[in-house]
């Protein structure tokens, strides 16, 4: 079953739940559990998969993530830089 999936056990999603922030003028609000069920749908879908998810937020949900590892990456020394480690060009 494994051998038919169209993705290598790894699953990279970027930015999915930003469009849901916050409603462009004249629109109205998106209901807040979609978001729930996205989180509910990837654990499912992906439970024997690893998944990386980058999200642009600030604050992350409370809830539907409590089993997930979540790395906040600042862009300074309060926490980790960024995705990719930074080379240390001094020792070359």
């Amino acid at each position: 079953m494994r051998e038919k999936r169209p993705f290598p056990n790894l699953v990279l999603i970027d930015s999915p739940l930003i469009v849901y922030e916050k409603p462009d003028a004249g629109e109205t609000e998106f209901p807040q559990d979609v978001k729930q069920y996205f989180w509910d749908s990837v654990k499912s879908s992906f439970s024997d998969a690893q998944v990386i998810i980058l999200e642009n937020r600030r604050q992350l949900p409370a809830d539907g993530i409590k089993d997930a590892n979540v790395v906040l990456f600042t862009g300074n020394d309060q926490g980790r830089r960024g995705f990719v480690p930074q080379a240390d060009l001094r020792t070359r």
